[in-house]
């Protein structure tokens, strides 16, 4: 697992705005708007948690034929550009992490280990 250094602010929505990838027009691309979902939250996020959120906050046209394959898929490229993290637990279950949230070592504070092994 990659550890993410140069992310050492603190979790806020406006530290989201500084990163690569933001659209020029002003718009908010899918990896800022999924990295502001997990920051509203301020906790790990199983796909499942982290697709139903999408849907409330962020919904997509209605021509959309699968819309959680389309949530999946946004999911996938926002981790594959580092605006998101997957950190596996014990019982090797996914949850998406922000890379501000992990310390120098590459280790997520304690309070989210008790969150995602429930």
């Amino acid at each position: 697992m990659r550890v993410m250094n140069r992310f050492n602010s603190i979790p806020n929505e406006s530290n989201l705005t500084n990163r690569k990838n933001i659209r020029s027009d002003g718009r908010l691309g899918w990896g800022q708007k999924i990295a502001t979902a997990l920051a509203r939250q301020a906790l790990p996020l199983s796909t499942e948690q982290l697709i139903d959120l999408l849907e409330t906050d962020f919904p997509v046209a209605e021509k959309s034929t699968d819309r959680r394959v389309y949530y999946t898929t946004q999911i996938f490229h926002a981790c594959k550009r580092e605006w998101i993290c997957l950190h596996y637990n014990s019982r090797r279950k996914g949850f998406y992490c922000l890379p501000e949230w992990y310390d120098e070592n590459g280790n997520l504070p304690d309070r989210f280990y008790e969150i995602m092994n429930l």
